[in-house]
């Protein structure tokens, strides 16, 4: 997990909370990649039923953090947004957003 991302599994439930609140939980390459992994790891995890996406109080996120975004290196792979993107439309558990 990246210092960005707070997980928790609480009845069945598995929480995924932006912790960012200097940036309004403005997504970084390694918070992308972090929040795909918690997805892949749920989606084996037969503990979890569910997954409950959030923000700290007072922002969700404002998206693309655009410093990160624009300092990334190009790369041959999937973008980490793409490894998102991907893993949110493949998981078989119901997500919920908290905005």
């Amino acid at each position: 997990m990246t210092e960005f991302l707070d997980t928790s599994i609480s009845e069945s439930v598995l929480t995924i909370r932006l912790n960012r609140p200097a940036k309004k939980n403005a997504l970084t390459g390694a918070m992308y990649l972090g929040f795909a992994a918690a997805l892949t790891a749920a989606q084996s995890d037969p503990a979890v039923r569910a997954v409950l996406i959030c923000g700290v109080p007072g922002a969700f996120s404002a998206g693309n953090d655009l410093e990160d975004f624009l300092g990334a290196q190009e790369t041959s792979g999937a973008r980490p947004a793409q490894v998102l993107i991907h893993a949110l439309t493949n998981t078989t558990l119901p997500l919920v957003a908290a905005v």
